[in-house]
């Protein structure tokens, strides 16, 4: 009841915050802050292509993200554009796409007949992992695998003297069409935004800012997001991050000044059969080539049915410390969650019950049509059952920008080793994971 007070009580403060803003920014004359005004884009080298879109983006231009890192100093617009949409996308240069998604997301097609532009991405996974397992009763494995993924988006934005609203959608076809053990149409992006250019309001379904950021190495779906069998998952402030299934998803956006920006985010809905609610505060802060970006984020999922006393509370934490310069970025992140679950009937859960620690780094440099990057996190997970387990991720990564504009070619080598412990058996043991890939990438241009 205390959580639920303090996120109606946010999101009222939110609304009677919005229109002061909303009149403030339209006070601003435009002209005296000229783009040029603004600090040089710092942003940090973008990660090589992951299998889901890197964020919802900047309110200008649609989206998909580069393949290789954005290159740095003001973006140039791609169509004339009036003081209202100036003012919008001299936010968007600063920040790049958002501030805790370092992807540049730029290419668009625009309609001549109707104002809806288009964006559209494909990519193919070829690759290869060797599984060590020691655990009794599991065998190694040598796996071979081939993926792939298209996406469409399809946006519309209409600008209103200093306001603007706009409306997408990314729809996704897969090169190994029976997913999730189905066969079912997918969607990544689906959402409504309106705003100006001091804030904003989303509501839909799409993804918040990210604090913990893994590197250029670790793309979402992949083995190297998985590492080696049975280790903890890596925390990133993901349980209210968003794409979720059934529950929606809304944020608010405040950039009070050019170094400066927030997101409120929240969940709220249904999942599995139990009820979503969320609130998820990220601050980012950039200045002078670095970035400091930290946020916290409470979830609760309660049973809709009163037999059922299943629940869990999630409470948690997430940083990043990053520095720009010449091209190359350096990074660190830490993160920690504490998650209490209880059974049907309403006992504790000791194994879904833990406290979790996450922390790495991981570096990038861009030069010529090349990116190379490393990257090593270390999570530890300690459950009610007092059992102690560690994971060890790393990965090291190469990218090149072919001549053909749009396409790109990277290859990732990762390694992972799980510790893992079972009070049952009364046993420990490691498993190992090595993978290679090469990934070919395409983007609209």
């Amino acid at each position: 009841m205390k959580t639920t007070t303090i996120i109606v009580a946010s999101t009222l403060a939110l609304c009677a915050y919005a229109p002061l803003t909303a009149r403030a920014q339209t006070e601003t004359d435009v002209s005296e802050r000229s783009p040029e005004a603004a600090p040089a884009a710092t942003t940090e080298a973008a990660p090589l292509p992951a299998i889901v879109p890197a964020t919802p983006g900047a309110p200008v231009v649609d989206v998909i993200p580069a393949p290789l890192p954005e290159a740095k100093g003001p973006a140039v617009p791609t169509e004339p554009t009036g003081p209202s949409t100036a003012a919008a996308e001299r936010r968007y240069t600063f920040w790049g796409a958002e501030p805790g998604r370092p992807a540049d997301e730029s290419s668009f097609a625009l309609s001549p007949t109707v104002p809806i532009r288009f964006a559209s991405y494909t990519w193919l996974d070829t690759g290869y992992m060797k599984q060590q397992n020691q655990q009794v009763g599991s065998y190694d494995k040598d796996v071979n695998y081939a993926q792939g993924r298209f996406v469409l988006g399809v946006s519309y934005r209409r600008d209103m003297g200093p306001l603007f609203a706009e409306a997408r959608a990314q729809f996704v076809a897969f090169d190994n069409e029976f997913t999730k053990s189905q066969y079912e149409p997918h969607t990544q992006d689906a959402f409504v935004r309106v705003g100006g250019r001091l804030w904003d309001v989303q509501v839909g379904r799409f993804l918040a800012w990210e604090p913990y950021y893994r590197g250029n190495g670790i793309d979402r779906y992949t083995a190297e997001e998985n590492g080696a069998l049975g280790g903890p998952s890596m925390y990133r402030l993901d349980y209210a991050l968003g794409y979720k299934d059934e529950a929606g998803q809304g944020a608010f956006h405040l950039y009070p000044v050019d170094w400066m920006a927030f997101e409120l985010g929240a969940v709220y809905g249904q999942e599995s059969s139990q009820n979503n609610l969320g609130v998820r505060p990220v601050l980012a802060l950039r200045r002078f080539g670095f970035l400091l970006i930290g946020g916290w984020e409470y979830v609760k999922q309660r049973p809709q049915d009163s037999s059922n006393k299943v629940k869990q509370n999630e409470n948690g934490f997430a940083g990043r410390l990053a520095y720009t310069f010449a091209g190359t970025t350096l990074g660190v992140n830490v993160s920690h969650v504490n998650v209490d679950a209880w059974q049907i009937d309403g006992e504790v859960n000791g194994t879904q019950t833990f406290d979790k620690t996450s922390m790495g780094g991981y570096v990038e440099s861009e030069f010529h049509n090349n990116v190379v990057g490393a990257g090593y996190h270390y999570t530890t997970s300690d459950n009610k059952k007092g059992e102690s387990n560690a994971h060890h991720q790393s990965f090291l990564s190469y990218g090149y920008r072919l001549p053909v504009p749009g396409l790109t070619i990277s290859g990732i080598l990762g390694f992972a080793r799980a510790a893992i412990e079972d009070a049952d058996a009364k046993s420990s043991w490691e498993n190992d994971v090595t993978s290679f890939r090469v990934r070919v990438r395409y983007d609209m241009q």
